[in-house]
């Protein structure tokens, strides 16, 4: 699993420390937690949703549509962004909802025209 990030986010040195993270494929109607967890304005990204540790101590986000738990391989630095690859040890697919993705800027549903 590759995984980009901002070189200078919260999230990248608490996964460069813990050596283990977990990707949660959000819904197409969960625009607005995507916006919250994409935003370094907020200090508490997880207030208010609802999780659970996973096998390796991730959060795992109720509601996704998948859950793919790693044990980071390795690290790599490329301009601004860290390029996480980690290895999957345990994937739940929780719904057949279509997918959100990040297109041109923004969060969009998979099947959704863009502008």
């Amino acid at each position: 699993m590759l995984v980009c990030m901002d070189i200078n986010s919260r999230t990248c040195g608490r996964i460069e420390k813990s050596q283990k993270f977990a990707v949660n494929m959000l819904a197409e109607n969960q625009k607005d937690l995507a916006y919250q967890f994409a935003s370094s304005k907020i200090e508490h990204q997880y207030d208010g949703v609802p999780y659970e540790l996973g096998q390796l101590g991730a959060p795992l986000l109720e509601g996704a549509t998948c859950q793919i738990e790693c044990t980071l391989n390795d690290s790599v630095t490329s301009g601004d962004h860290q390029i996480l690859i980690g290895a999957p040890s345990n994937v739940k697919i929780l719904s057949h909802l279509a997918p959100l993705v990040y297109v041109r800027g923004g969060f969009h549903g998979l099947g959704e025209k863009m502008p």
